[in-house]
């Protein structure tokens, strides 16, 4: 699930489809992983096809997937990308001749409408182009068939907090060992992958320059580290943002049972 400890993710199960490759890949953070289209699918209906599984065959699989906090991911994912990417990507580095974050730069409001409007125009058939930044901010109930498949899936929530973060690697482990994942490439991944200070020498050159590209980038914004709260209390000050927003992801705080964040605005200031 993007936004949901994805990258992570998606390298552990690179390591795990083929070590060997996974150990003389040279990550370069662009989206590409060690065995990028060959363990990595688009849906499930994608999977079950590349790999002539049925769907009874399919009810025997342990399934399992990552989500989080709608607002928390939402807010993530607009500090990630319009504020932070957009300072280093090209205009060119997504689709040509367009600017990451649809040309709304830091306005979150411009950002949180032009979301809806495509989601509106996804949901309904209007477009099947999705973008980088829609691949991060659609609802999670619009992925991984959650429609027909949702009861077959054991659902973790996590958060970008650090008692997030620590429960994500513990729940990691606990599904590597329910598997039967050998007692060495267990050790790899908690010592390599889930430990950020401890990666191979081949990797340490381009996520020290990235490192690098990242620090410069949040330290010229005021206040980084508050960022999310102030973010946060835009959304749930302003009328029209909040509404836009429980609209978007009504079906998400429904479906997953996360509590549905409690608006600061008063019932006279409320837009109907």
């Amino acid at each position: 699930m993007p936004k949901c400890m994805s990258t992570i993710t998606t390298k552990i199960f690179s390591y795990l489809y083929d070590p060997e490759k996974y150990l003389s890949f040279e990550w370069n953070h662009d989206g590409i992983s060690s065995s990028s289209h060959k363990n990595d699918y688009s849906s499930i209906d994608n999977f079950l096809q590349n790999t002539q599984i049925s769907n009874d065959e399919l009810k025997n699989w342990k399934m399992s997937v990552f989500i989080r906090d709608p607002l928390d991911r939402f807010i993530s994912a607009f500090i990630n990308k319009c504020y932070i990417e957009r300072e280093y990507l090209s205009s060119n580095f997504i689709y040509p001749g367009n600017e990451l974050c649809y040309g709304c730069r830091k306005n979150l409001t411009c950002f949180i409408f032009e979301q809806y409007k495509r989601s509106y125009m996804y949901v309904n058939k209007m477009t099947k182009f999705t973008s980088y930044e829609d691949q991060h901010t659609y609802p999670q109930n619009w992925f991984c068939n959650f429609g027909k498949l949702k009861n077959q899936y054991k659902i973790y929530k996590t958060s970008s907090d650090k008692e997030g973060i620590k429960k994500y690697k513990k729940n990691i482990l606990e599904i590597l060992h329910e598997v039967n994942i050998e007692d060495d490439k267990i050790k790899f991944i908690k010592d390599n992958i889930l430990n950020e200070n401890n990666r191979k020498t081949r990797s340490l050159r381009y996520d020290v320059l990235m490192k690098y590209i990242y620090n410069g980038i949040i330290n010229d914004i005021p206040n980084f580290n508050q960022l999310p709260v102030v973010l946060k209390k835009e959304i749930l000050s302003n009328p029209l943002l909040y509404k836009t927003f429980i609209s978007l992801y009504y079906q998400d705080y429904l479906q997953f049972s996360f509590p549905f964040p409690t608006p600061t605005f008063t019932k006279s200031s409320t837009i109907y």
